[in-house]
């Protein structure tokens, strides 16, 4: 009887390893930070997440299907505002400093670029917004400087709702590994922006690693008997 749930746990645990290679995972982010890092503009704006109102983003999930391809990533809304579908996407696959990507609204289509070397404290790398204007953010990035720039075509954006408190890039082919990356987001004026790191999909891994500890130690009981 031992030996046969000794056997039961280590089946168990290569079917989770299995899953967690195969499965998509979704992954919830917030929306922590005022401004990026190294972008604040000593000015009261600094302590606070949302100027002038809208749009007021509260976070939302990202979904990495199981080969680290990251294919969703969705924002929540409290507030909505007609600048957010204009808002540019930018992707840290390994949340190393450097931009891997770029999904940036241009017209009614996103638009892909893939970027090696992007620095994302050089703020010569960017637009920054400039207005003068008590619902913008002063000389914070809003933009990458793309135009001259090959890109990836995704189609026509569908996914942004002024109803469901939620809007959604969709149809993304960005690979992020099974590693943490970072997602930013900032629309034309910066008033309120996202950064945030999305934790490493190892919820299923380290079921697995446990049901394997759980076989290890019934083994080694079963033979000490």
């Amino acid at each position: 009887m031992k030996k046969i749930m000794v056997t039961f746990l280590m089946l168990m645990a290569v079917l989770m390893l299995s899953m967690s290679s195969a499965q998509a995972t979704s992954f919830t982010f917030g929306d922590d930070n005022n401004f990026w890092p190294g972008y604040q503009n000593n000015s009261p704006d600094d302590n606070k997440d949302v100027i002038g109102g809208a749009p007021d983003v509260i976070g939302g999930k990202a979904i990495v299907d199981g080969s680290g391809i990251l294919t969703e990533v969705d924002f929540n809304y409290s507030v909505y505002d007609y600048l957010v579908p204009t808002a540019s996407l930018f992707i840290d696959a390994g949340s190393n400093g450097y931009w891997d990507y770029v999904i940036q609204a241009k017209g009614s289509k996103l638009h892909l670029y893939s970027f090696s070397g992007f620095d994302y404290s050089v703020k010569s790398n960017y637009v920054l917004s400039s207005w003068m204007n008590s619902n913008f953010r002063e000389e914070h990035p809003f933009q990458a400087n793309l135009e001259v720039l090959d890109y990836t075509d995704l189609g026509i954006y569908t996914g942004f709702s002024k109803t469901t408190g939620a809007f959604a890039y969709t149809g993304l082919s960005v690979l992020v590994g099974n590693g943490n990356f970072t997602i930013g987001w900032v629309p034309l004026c910066a008033n309120d922006v996202i950064y945030e790191s999305v934790p490493e999909p190892t919820q299923m891994l380290l079921l697995g690693t446990a049901l394997i500890g759980l076989a290890g130690i019934g083994r080694k009981k079963f033979f000490k008997k």
